[in-house]
């Protein structure tokens, strides 16, 4: 059997690490899709990274209204690896969009 979990949530990110996504154990789950955008108001640079913790300014930065997305294609799977961000700025938000598979 296989379901899809569809991930909408906004998160606070301050200028300590937290974690956007955990890692995915392939192949009994699969991440298919990954969306992240800055959506904060204040000026806040979010910083993410994948497979490592985040640090400010060093890395996928992203500046208010910027965003990062990796998808399923031909020839190309999403990171299946934890993903983490971080503010240079109190009070930062980050939307996100996950789409994973689970097999059971």
């Amino acid at each position: 059997m296989v379901t899809e979990i569809n991930r909408n949530i906004d998160l606070d990110v301050g200028t300590s690490v937290v974690i956007v996504s955990n890692e995915i154990q392939f192949p009994t789950n699969e991440r298919k899709l990954i969306s992240l955008i800055n959506n904060s108001t204040g000026g806040q640079k979010i910083t993410i990274a994948i497979g490592d913790l985040a640090q400010s300014n060093k890395g996928i930065v992203l500046s208010p209204g910027g965003y990062y997305q990796e998808s399923h294609d031909a020839g190309f799977t999403p990171t299946q690896a934890h993903i983490t961000a971080i503010s240079d700025l109190a009070d930062g938000s980050l939307s996100i969009q996950e789409r994973i598979i689970v097999r059971s």
